[in-house]
């Protein structure tokens, strides 16, 4: 064989491919100014993410790349729950191909996801309805291959917006985690605004949740509206709050928490109130915290428990509407007594009813919707029986929201 010959075979010769297991979990650095802002008289708090600066992204959208080639990553990241599930926040482990020791991995995540088979998109109304995005490089090391890498990135949004739009995700998808209320294949679409009119409500007509910019920092806030779309989706109907001076008006302001209003408008603001209370406490114990976002200034709503005193209306006494109000309250409610009356309905007894199967209650009882709220989930609850109309049968008489 020819000297030439040997040069050729060796310049042929090429470097063979490495392959290295990576696994992402990623966390966002966002803090809530309702965490443990207001705990009661006795320093009970909220149960989930009361501290901390960092959250889990549940379900998040990732797209990552490794040599500008490989696609290691299309996908979301897991949300904790059903089987094969990669984990809250995380990636599966997927190989990634690598020509020397050192190699990197390139992401970007979005704040849009799937959370119990729910799509949640999180967007700027300021922008086009444009989405956050966090963009980031990861760098390793692994001589001969065969490495298995797990790495958690904590993203750092910066700006007021990204921030807002990072939070409200983090709080949303955190709350589809905790109750879908039964719901798959649903749609929640968030938007928020720098507007200064922009309000934070939910739009029955368009099926759009806005969020001000500066009310993203409130978890309650954000759960509340969540627990609005939820309701209209499992058929639950919308209030009449036109009532809105009240005639028993409380401290805390008209159409408020703790301000009468017609009995429709109590059950809807109660019942979204009452799925924030559930997202941000355990239902496995019975206290209860409820940060009250309207009026910051007020101490934390006791989902259970009542002051001493039951003419200061500033810390939302034990049945309002009765206690409170006085006469004339027929057809009529109070917000604070309906969103302890599902909560005693919820954790109440040894075996209390789930969120779901109090869904499921709810969408039963307003098939026709023709009576006042408490008529119809009366007459459902002793259809179903049980726990469940115990617990109601002795919530709404202690609570007074039978009117």
């Amino acid at each position: 064989m020819s000297l030439i010959g040997l040069t050729v075979r060796a310049l042929s010769t090429s470097t063979p491919a490495l392959t290295s297991n990576v696994r992402l979990c990623f966390k966002a650095a966002v803090v809530y100014d309702d965490a443990a802002r207001n705990d009661l008289d006795d320093g009970t708090i909220e149960d989930n993410w009361a501290s901390g600066s960092s959250q889990t992204l549940f379900g998040s959208r990732i797209i990552a790349t490794s040599g500008g080639v490989a696609v290691p990553f299309d996908t979301h990241l897991g949300d904790g729950l059903g089987t094969g599930d990669p984990g809250s926040g995380c990636t599966a482990s997927v190989p990634v191909t690598h020509s020397g020791q050192f190699f990197s991995v390139s992401y970007t995540v979005y704040s849009k996801g799937i959370i119990q088979g729910n799509e949640l998109y999180v967007q700027n109304a300021d922008s086009g309805n444009s989405y956050a995005s966090f963009p980031g490089t990861l760098y390793y090391s692994c001589a001969g291959g065969g490495c298995n890498l797990a790495t958690t990135v904590t993203i750092a949004p910066s700006g007021a917006m990204p921030i807002a739009m990072w939070q409200v995700y983090a709080a949303d998808a955190y709350s589809l985690f905790r109750h879908a209320g039964g719901l798959t294949s649903s749609i929640f679409t968030v938007r928020l605004s720098n507007d200064p009119n922009y309000d934070s409500e939910y739009n029955r007509g368009t099926g759009i949740i806005s969020i001000r910019q500066v009310d993203a920092k409130e978890r309650f806030t954000d759960s509340h509206e969540l627990g609005h779309r939820i309701a209209h989706l499992r058929g639950l109907p919308t209030g009449d709050c036109a009532l809105d001076d009240a005639q028993c008006p409380s401290i805390s302001g008209s159409h408020s928490m703790g301000s009468e209003e017609h009995q429709s408008c109590s059950f809807s603001e109660g019942f979204a109130h009452f799925y924030a209370a559930d997202v941000w406490n355990s239902h496995y114990q019975q206290d209860c915290v409820f940060q009250y976002y309207k009026y910051t200034s007020l101490p934390a709503v006791d989902c259970e428990a009542s002051p001493n005193d039951l003419s200061d209306p500033v810390s939302f006494p034990l049945a309002m509407l009765e206690n409170t109000c006085g006469s004339g309250i027929n057809d009529h409610g109070v917000e604070v007594d309906w969103l302890r009356t599902f909560w005693d309905v919820h954790t109440n007894g040894s075996s209390p009813p789930t969120f779901n199967d109090m869904m499921n209650w709810m969408q039963s009882a307003f098939f026709i919707n023709l009576t006042p709220p408490f008529d119809e989930l009366d007459g459902e609850a002793n259809a179903v029986g049980g726990t469940l109309n115990q617990n109601w049968d002795a919530a709404a008489d202690g609570n007074g929201i039978n009117h």
